[in-house]
């Protein structure tokens, strides 16, 4: 079976999403019935910041995808291009979707308004 984790970060020392991403990837990557793939933000231009998350999202995933069996969005931002009926969406915390942001920090806006939307449309996946 062919299974895509989806994350912006695999590593432990970038933030907690990090770490479950990693923690996750460790315990079942020895299943030999499983293939599994990464998508993440560890290897991309844009390494920093709202526009980094928001072009993660919207740009690289889509164009790193690939058919799999079953995909894991270990974040609603990276679910935006799955299909609710073979996908996995992991919601860790509603912190972004609280945060007080500045009218003039456009991108933290963009990025609260699209988590928001994330979320409301993570919900809806099939449940299983």
């Amino acid at each position: 079976m062919d299974i895509t984790l989806i994350s912006k970060s695999f590593q432990t020392n970038t933030n907690g999403l990090g770490s479950y991403s990693k923690n996750l990837h460790e315990s079942i990557k020895n299943n030999r019935n499983l293939n599994i793939r990464q998508i993440s933000q560890n290897n991309t231009l844009i390494k920093l910041g709202q526009p980094a998350t928001l072009f993660f999202s919207f740009v690289e995933i889509p164009l790193k995808m690939r058919n799999s069996d079953i995909y894991h969005a270990l974040s609603p931002m990276e679910s935006f291009y799955l299909d609710p009926k073979k996908s996995v969406v992991t919601i860790l915390d509603f912190i972004p979707l609280f945060e007080n942001t500045e009218e003039t920090d456009k991108f933290k806006n963009f990025t609260k308004f699209f988590y928001e939307k994330a979320v409301k449309k993570s919900i809806k996946f099939e449940k299983k």
